[in-house]
């Protein structure tokens, strides 16, 4: 790690966000040219190995997971599922499209799983003898986040099978199967640093909170640009859709997939060790998620801010003390945080007030219910192997061509559903067996709520969102390895 003697812990700290905020702009300043960016990559590795790495397999997992955030750089081919003559939405009058290819996570996701290989092969037997000096309870936990671990192979291996025999186009659900390998490699190799170093790589929650950070800005940035063409459009959006402030969408697709993703990556910070950062980027993925007008994370946002709450009110659990001591001792920001909690309101208030047509004819609501009614039938069609992955649209346009469809040309928005639609019910059950293993493991009570609240959100944001893989199932596989992680942790220390 990189030898920070002459500054104080917080100097330190901050330095290190600084410096992986700098290589996370000069990537994205890179990702328009494929080559440049590598070139970008292959440096950044160097400056690594020179300051803070311990290994070639931490340096590319660290890099990897740092690049997920990118959509691009990659080089995508592209095909019509359906012509614009098929569906009335005006935002896609062209015709819809859908593009295959792997990205620079992608490729870095492969390099990562082949260093884990030579690892696991190389230090097989100091990962035994670890395992055996490890307690019973400690034990139990490394086992049911090695079983999640096998099971999302066994899904991979599944939704292969799925693709080769029956997509109706066998490359691009391939392609979507190679994205989302980022979600095992990333959990597996994180748990073989672990076994080598017997400790997370002290870089990557600093990693973690510069992401933070940097989705954060960039979200600030999309949402003040309030524009005539943004007001143009939100008029031809329903009700329920128009908003005075633009939602921004980060460097993802979707205004959802970016509010996710931030809660995701505060349950990946808060998880790791402590620093003197933690509430800072509690309160900055806080105010990305808001911008973001995404209910159904704001709607976890408040369960957990209220449960947190209550563990200190009745158990003394310490981060919501831990948020308030460092408020008080900060009057000014503290000040500017109250203005800013009142300025939301522009935010908040429109939004709640657009979901009272939640169940009017074009709203969210009543979608969703003719979403469910018309997947299941589809489902009855192949309710074993599926479609084939990202083959949700293609498939209601060929079999309820006058349905929802026809006016909302995107997947269903049950992840539940849509995998099984994709993957069949059997894939369905594997890739959400881990989080069931591990609200299993968990509990609302003790040390082990962060781990439970994961969990839930995951299954909280899948019960009204598709999963769109290449971009939110690296870090999936990240929030569920520290939560086991922490879960092993508190067991060791009992």
């Amino acid at each position: 790690m990189l030898s920070l003697t002459f500054f104080d812990e917080v100097t330190g700290e901050l330095l290190e966000v600084g410096i992986w905020v700098l290589i996370l702009l000069a990537l994205s300043a890179l990702s328009f040219s494929f080559q440049l960016f590598f070139i970008g990559v292959v440096i950044t590795l160097l400056l690594m190995t020179l300051a803070f790495s311990r290994s070639l397999l931490e340096n590319v997992l660290l890099l990897s997971i740092g690049t997920m955030i990118f959509y691009l750089p990659g080089k995508y081919y592209t095909f019509q599922v359906a012509s614009s003559d098929q569906y009335w939405f005006p935002q896609l009058n062209f015709g819809l499209f859908e593009s295959y290819g792997l990205n620079s996570a992608d490729i870095l996701s492969v390099w990562v799983m082949i260093l884990s290989i030579g690892t696991l092969v190389f230090n097989w037997n100091l990962i035994i003898t670890r395992f055996t000096s490890l307690g019973s309870g400690t034990q139990k936990a490394v086992v049911w986040g090695v079983a999640s671990f096998v099971t999302w192979i066994l899904y991979i291996f599944w939704a292969f099978l799925s693709a080769n025999q029956i997509s109706f186009n066998s490359v691009f659900s391939g392609m979507l199967l190679i994205q989302q390998l980022k979600m095992p490699v990333v959990f597996g190799s994180l748990f073989l640093l672990l076994v080598k170093h017997s400790s997370l790589p002290a870089t990557l929650k600093h990693l973690v909170t510069a992401m933070i950070f940097f989705e954060v800005i960039i979200g600030l940035t999309q949402a003040v640009q309030i524009t005539t063409i943004t007001t143009q459009t939100n008029q031809q959006l329903p009700l329920e859709e128009s908003m005075l402030i633009r939602r921004p969408t980060g460097t993802f697709f979707h205004s959802n997939q970016y509010a996710f993703v931030l809660l995701l990556l505060l349950l990946v910070s808060i998880n790791t060790d402590n620093t003197s950062w933690r509430v800072p980027t509690l309160l900055l993925a806080v105010f990305g998620i808001v911008l973001s007008q995404s209910r159904v994370v704001w709607l976890l946002l408040v369960v957990w801010i209220g449960l947190e709450f209550w563990r200190w009110r009745w158990h003394g659990t310490p981060l919501f003390k831990e948020v308030l001591e460092w408020l008080v001792q900060r009057p000014r920001l503290s000040a500017y945080l109250a203005a800013s909690v009142v300025a939301a309101t522009i935010i908040v208030i429109p939004r709640l007030v657009g979901s009272i047509h939640f169940f009017s004819e074009f709203g969210g609501g009543t979608l969703r219910l003719q979403m469910l009614k018309e997947g299941l039938l589809v489902l009855q069609q192949a309710p074993l192997l599926g479609f084939g992955l990202g083959t949700n649209v293609y498939q209601m346009f060929k079999l309820f061509p006058d349905g929802y469809i026809s006016f909302f040309p995107f997947a269903i928005h049950n992840a539940f559903l849509q995998n099984s639609i994709e993957v069949g019910v059997v894939g369905m059950l594997l890739f959400f067996l881990p989080v069931y293993f591990l609200l299993r493991q968990s509990s609302l009570f003790g040390p082990s709520f962060y781990s439970w609240f994961a969990a839930m959100s995951i299954l909280g944001y899948y019960s009204f969102h598709p999963a769109s893989g290449h971009f939110e199932y690296g870090f999936v596989g990240l929030v569920l390895m520290t939560c086991w992680l922490r879960l092993a942790y508190d067991k060791e220390i009992k």
